[in-house]
């Protein structure tokens, strides 16, 4: 997995154990994850389940767990706040990091996951992280005490997509592959305030809206963006894409108005809009689509402090990793960067040998439609042709 993030006025670049600083050509600094870094004790405990389950899974699971030499981020936050940055790794492990001044980072600590995660995000005072795995199950980890195991605090019968928590740590969000959108209370996460319903396919992706985050915005396979109360579960705008949605960056122009890029699935294509918000009346004006070539894979992309867009993705083709850069103009539309001084030094010195392999996780997401009546009318037609000749 290959990730982009912004950090103050900074990029953070991140592919296979490598995450990247990049300020300016003269100021990048690497990290990579070293091996054989030590895990604190204890795991999350999936709900209802006992230590003794929980050794029998690890036993189960040592023949497929990934060597040192194999592991790879496959998701990441950062919390400009407290200077802290997260990932986890496939072979179950969070990572909570320190960013210095100079834009080192110092593992505090690394700490077990029941399962691979599926999503994490930072709360706003940056005192906890969430995160979900692959299961459904959603845990809290402190931030405080680095080295105390996560506590369940949610789960959903599918795959949680995106996770996200409210500025005054009251609701939690999440987002799955059946269709739905749940808010539960925080931290009695065992009682769920209400579900935003209405999306038709999995909903991929959710964010607050940056000038008013008492609306919340969601992406699907069912090619819709759209914009809720979410504290009442109401629906208060809709956009119709043309393709399905799976990714999304926004970035706040001033207090009324916002760019957002969404990333579809084959082909891909980035479109942006931009969103303009008057008390509950939302307002969203198309600017520009970005088509990828076909070998091309988008797998991030975010609104530099100038409004550029920064695209990274993987080339299919060659099992190389591609950067390119979209310059704003007047917000009105973006045109490519075609030689950037600094893109060319990351492609030059970090992704000559870089092996990205291209892996597709969008298309087991969607329903499945099975044809069966259709198959036995077939049949039945011919069994009956027969028996009249």
């Amino acid at each position: 997995m290959s990730l982009l993030k912004i950090y103050k006025n900074n990029i953070i670049l991140v592919f296979n154990k490598t995450v990247l600083l990049i300020n300016d050509v003269e100021n990048i600094c690497e990290f990579k994850l070293p091996e054989n870094t030590p895990t604190e004790s204890g795991k999350p405990k999936k709900y209802f389940s006992d230590s003794e389950d929980d050794e029998n899974e690890d036993e189960k699971n040592k023949t497929t767990k990934p060597s040192e030499t194999d592991v790879k981020i496959v998701n990441l936050d950062i919390c400009e706040k407290n200077d802290l940055i997260a990932f986890t790794t496939n072979d179950k492990s969070l990572y909570l990091c320190k960013i210095s001044a100079e834009n080192t980072l110092e593992i505090l600590s690394r700490r077990k996951l029941s399962r691979t995660s599926s999503c994490c995000r930072f709360s706003s005072s940056g005192e906890f992280l969430l995160l979900s795995d692959k299961g459904g199950d959603c845990y809290s980890f402190n931030t405080i005490d680095v080295k105390a195991p996560g506590k369940w605090i949610l789960g959903h019968m599918s795959q949680v997509l995106d996770i996200l928590i409210d500025d005054d740590e009251k609701y939690v969000i999440t987002c799955d592959r059946d269709e739905k959108i749940r808010v539960t209370n925080f931290p009695n996460s065992h009682e769920i305030a209400t579900f935003c319903l209405g999306h038709t396919e999995f909903v991929s992706a959710v964010e607050f809206l940056p000038q008013n985050k008492e609306i919340l915005i969601s992406i699907s396979g069912d090619m819709k963006l759209k914009f809720w109360k979410f504290i009442d579960g109401k629906c208060i705008h809709s956009v119709d894409l043309k393709l399905p949605a799976t990714k999304f960056c926004i970035h706040k122009i001033n207090e009324t108005e916002s760019l957002i890029a969404i990333l579809s699935y084959e082909p891909q294509t980035i479109f942006i809009y931009r969103i303009g918000n008057s008390s509950e009346t939302i307002k969203s004006t198309f600017i520009q689509e970005i088509t990828l070539d076909s070998n091309q894979f988008a797998t991030s992309f975010v609104f530099g402090s100038n409004f550029d867009l920064h695209i990274l993705f993987v080339d299919k083709n060659e099992n190389k990793l591609e950067l390119i850069k979209y310059k704003n103009e007047n917000l009105s539309s973006f045109s490519r960067v075609e030689d950037d001084p600094l893109i060319s030094h990351v492609k030059k010195v970090y992704f000559k040998s870089v092996d990205a392999n291209y892996v597709d996780n969008v298309s087991t997401l969607f329903k499945k439609k099975f044809e069966n009546i259709k198959d036995y009318h077939e049949r039945k037609k011919i069994r009956m042709e027969e028996k009249n000749n």
